[in-house]
């Protein structure tokens, strides 16, 4: 009975080592289904330039990277490329970066850390079945509005 809260105090202690750090940001855009293994896998950095969100902007750090959710460790990090020449979007008011990090193919829950301005993007999964859950739940769609 004495080893109860022992192994509670365990757990939640377990949970706060492993909580990602920084916060997470709508600026760092990833596939929200997530990217099969072989697929080639991009994320968008957008910093808004005009328009009503414009006090929003990022100066993003040039190097990304990508680390495991459940304990944080880096296993891929590269250089981001500006988009078109770093130029404002018209349409979007936004600059624009380019992660490219096709090169990580191990299945895993994963996110995007900007260590600069300590962001990171929402946890994604690389999966060779990445997309079971989504078709499903398409077609209960198709289902339920007959």
């Amino acid at each position: 009975m004495k080893s109860i809260p022992f192994i509670l105090l365990l757990f939640f202690s377990i949970r706060l080592i492993a909580q990602p750090p920084g916060t997470e940001d709508p600026r760092i855009h990833i596939d929200q289904f997530g990217y099969l293994p072989a697929s080639q896998k991009i994320a968008v950095i957008a910093s808004p330039q005009t328009g009503y969100n414009a006090p929003a902007a990022l100066i993003p750090d040039p190097v990304y990277r990508v680390k495991r959710c459940y304990d944080n460790i880096t296993v891929f990090e590269a250089d981001i490329s500006a988009w078109n020449g770093g130029a404002v979007h018209a349409q979007s008011g936004d600059k624009a970066w380019w992660f490219d990090f096709s090169n990580l193919s191990t299945n895993g829950n994963y996110y995007l850390f900007d260590s600069l301005n300590n962001l990171r993007s929402y946890s994604f999964t690389i999966s060779d079945c990445i997309y079971s859950e989504p078709l499903k739940h398409g077609l209960r769609t198709y289902y339920y509005q007959r």
